[in-house]
């Protein structure tokens, strides 16, 4: 799960440098005594922090080791937006008017959007209380004709923040506990561990997959709810398949047929004979794809996932 700051909320209102240097190394000694994803977007430091003062004029004038520390942090180390960007369809996000496509709120609303758990956090001093509120609406596509809106959870004070906190699960800080993860987290899809620790492990340890693979298992487990003994679904069930497979903006489909004879995997829940699961989740950043069985055969209760790891084919 991640944290986005909220751009918008630097907007000259600040009234010493001394209160922006300390309101950001407060907030970032919070973010890490938490353990909380704190994401910028380098732009950050462009924006107006006192009248005509950027943040980083001010953070420049501040003593070396507060220097040091901010620009070590939003310069230099991040985490950074732009760094794992999703990208959807009608990819133009604003709130009230303002773009805020390639800032803290639209990627907050982006993963919300794609089904990820994100929420934003605002500066109250840096824009005079302006964002002391919540939820953001953030609207996308374009302001006169939206195609949705994405309502996003923002944060605005320390407390508040370490309120948030401990209402989240950690997130997995390495392949194997992911692993673990994904089978405690889905009590209705049947992970196969053996094939996600030879799908994945051979690559970096990756947080967009962990948190991209929550979301879609997320919604299989969710579908699986909806199984019923004669194979149909259940009307919420159904909803989700209208929602996620299909379309141009669908996050499961199936193989090209000319490859389905690739999409064949060692089901050691069922005595390690063959299955053939071509439909798949995608993740994009890096290129992905979670395998799963579909349809279910009738009378089975959940579904079961073979794969994760690296698209097996060129297309």
């Amino acid at each position: 799960m991640s944290l986005y700051f909220n751009d918008l909320s630097i907007n000259g209102k600040f009234t010493t440098s001394e209160s922006v240097i300390s309101s950001l190394l407060t907030l970032y000694a919070a973010s890490k005594a938490l353990s909380l994803r704190l994401v910028v977007f380098k732009d950050l430091l462009l924006r107006s922090a006192i009248g005509d003062s950027d943040l980083h004029s001010i953070i420049v004038m501040g003593g070396s080791s507060q220097r040091g520390l901010l620009l070590g942090w939003l310069a230099k180390s991040g985490p950074f937006g732009e760094d794992d960007q999703l990208h959807v369809d009608d990819d133009l996000w604003w709130y009230e008017q303002i773009e805020v496509t390639d800032q803290g709120l639209g990627e907050t609303a982006r993963r919300l959007f794609c089904g990820e758990t994100a929420a934003a956090f605002s500066s109250s001093e840096g824009c005079a209380g302006a964002f002391d509120k919540t939820p953001l609406d953030v609207l996308q596509g374009l302001p006169d004709e939206p195609v949705s809106t994405v309502s996003a959870r923002n944060i605005w004070s320390i407390d508040d923040l370490a309120d948030f906190a401990r209402g989240l699960r950690k997130e997995p800080t390495d392949w194997q506990s992911f692993i673990l993860e994904c089978a405690d987290r889905h009590d209705l899809l049947r992970i196969d561990a053996e094939n996600f620790s030879s799908g994945i492990t051979k690559h970096p340890f990756n947080g967009n997959v962990v948190r991209r693979s929550f979301a879609l298992l997320d919604v299989l487990n969710r579908i699986a709810k909806g199984l019923q003994e004669d194979g149909s679904l259940s009307a919420a069930a159904m909803n989700l398949i209208n929602d996620h497979f299909q379309g141009d903006k669908a996050w499961f489909s199936d193989e090209d047929p000319d490859d389905k004879d690739v999409f064949y995997f060692d089901d050691n829940y069922g005595g390690g004979k063959k299955i053939h699961c071509s439909w798949h989740g995608k993740i994009k950043t890096p290129q992905f794809r979670l395998h799963f069985q579909w349809p279910v055969p009738a009378g089975q209760k959940y579904i079961k996932v073979l794969y994760l790891g690296e698209k097996l084919t060129k297309k």
